[in-house]
């Protein structure tokens, strides 16, 4: 799984449960940071958001947790906290936070009315999208002469980016939103967005680009990447909503919200810890930025073979596979003139290559599968590649063959499993960078308190 995706602000509709957040006894301390305890509740409410089930302990999910515990003191030793665009960026996510959190002790569906910002309606509340924008930076307290300019530069990149320029050339040459952590890799939750941002999405479809506006941080042109509905826990830690169970206000909603407009530091314990979360996940988040990212997000493929190669024995199948391609076309004709030109080429490029044909010959049709089989997958490779079952030609392409090689005692290259590798990989990225940081910082569990840990809240 993408340790960067466990990072996302992901907890800014999410209440907490008071009982959870009790003041621990040396019982509920699940580790200590440079002398600071770390409760079992919060690594429960952790597994939570991260998608674990109840009663489920996984190592790596406790492993996840402490990374982001110690990216988190990181970054308060390199005094990220301190930085203007950060703090900004969190008051605004901690009032976002904050209104999803009395609006859901107050039973209310809308708490726009607490702050008087504007609902986005025509986004589900659980959606995800992937932005890219391009952000010029404004101080909190910027002169008019400076947002004219800030805005006479702006119209010039939108006008370019209406006359076909790239969105990520224009980004890289003139975007100044340094402290943004928003980035075209991530499946963002809407509520970790700005409103100022929503707002300009749900006007657009994916592909398509907003005009110029402005947010508290600056000028931004947005562009929508993709949109899902809900996300699986795979991908990123699902924004789970608000619990069922109403949390017990302290006091009133609108006196909780205006306390925190006023700056006040006298919350109850839930509501603290609430905030003190946004800011972590924050702070986690500006810190994968400013190290280079904790993994890469593009990986060489020397690497990747570097690390197949060393690793091979753990990428041995049960079951055969096929490498190749499966392909539907007319007739027999069109199938021996397609085996003469494919074969030539990696299956990787067959359906670029059939294109080709095609826009030469319109006589010519044909659908390509192309990939690495298991046997018991594709009903086609099971009977022309392992000679078993059997399938349903296709009604307008009758006639079907496949190419390639039979796979028996494991992947040849790490091309054949390179989904796999990637991932094995981008994760022992992590795990070294994690031994890096647990040397910096004094980092004592308390194993028997772990042993006995479940996700879900139960001991």
């Amino acid at each position: 799984m993408m340790w960067q995706k466990l990072l996302l602000v992901s907890a800014l509709g999410i209440a907490l449960d008071c009982a959870s957040l009790r003041a621990g006894t040396d019982a509920d301390i699940l580790f200590t940071l440079n002398g600071n305890p770390v409760s079992v509740g919060e690594f429960n409410g952790y597994c939570e958001r991260s998608g674990a089930g109840e009663g489920e302990f996984s190592e790596r999910l406790f492993n996840y947790f402490l990374y982001f515990k110690l990216k988190v003191a990181d970054a308060r030793r390199m005094k990220i906290d301190t930085l203007m665009d950060f703090r900004l960026q969190c008051r605004m996510l901690q009032g976002q936070a904050l209104e999803h959190y009395v609006a859901q002790a107050e039973g209310k569906k809308d708490y726009s009315s607490l702050n008087g910002s504007k609902s986005h309606g025509n986004f589900p509340a659980d959606d995800w999208v992937k932005i890219q924008h391009i952000t010029l930076s404004l101080p909190q307290h910027s002169s008019a002469g400076d947002e004219r300019k800030a805005e006479q530069r702006m119209d010039s990149v939108y006008h370019a980016l209406k006359h076909g320029a790239s969105f990520e050339f224009m980004a890289s040459r003139y975007g100044q939103g340094e402290g943004f952590a928003y980035r075209p890799d991530e499946w963002l939750p809407l509520s970790a967005l700005l409103d100022e941002f929503v707002g300009k999405l749900e006007q657009l479809k994916p592909g398509e680009f907003s005009t110029p506006f402005y947010s508290p941080l600056g000028v931004h042109i947005v562009r929508l990447i993709d949109r899902r509905h809900g996300m699986e826990a795979e991908s990123a830690v699902p924004d789970r909503g608000l619990p069922e169970k109403k949390a017990q206000l302290p006091f009133a909603g609108s006196d909780l919200f205006r306390a925190w407009k006023d700056g006040t530091d006298n919350w109850p314990v839930a509501v603290s810890a609430l905030l003190n979360r946004v800011e972590d996940e924050l702070l986690a988040v500006y810190w994968d930025k400013m190290q280079g990212k904790t993994m890469p997000l593009e990986v060489s493929d020397e690497d990747l073979e570097r690390y197949f190669k060393s690793h091979r024995k753990e990428y041995q199948w049960s079951l055969p596979h096929f490498r190749g391609g499966v392909v539907h076309c007319l007739d027999k004709k069109s199938a021996s003139r397609l085996k003469k030109i494919l074969k030539k080429i990696p299956y990787s490029q067959w359906n670029e290559k059939i294109r080709e044909l095609a826009a030469e010959d319109e006589r010519l049709e044909a659908v390509v599968e192309t990939g690495v089989f298991r046997i018991g997958v594709n009903a086609y490779v099971d009977r022309l590649a392992f000679k078993c079952g059997s399938f349903v030609p296709f009604p307008d392409l009758p006639f079907t063959f496949v190419l390639g090689k039979r796979l028996k005692k494991g992947p040849e290259s790490y091309l054949d499993v390179i989904d796999e590798v990637r991932k094995d990989y981008l994760c022992s990225c992590q795990d070294a960078r994690l031994a890096e940081l647990k040397n910096r910082y004094l980092v004592e569990i308390n194993k028997e308190v772990l042993k006995t840990v479940n996700c879900g809240g139960s001991n």
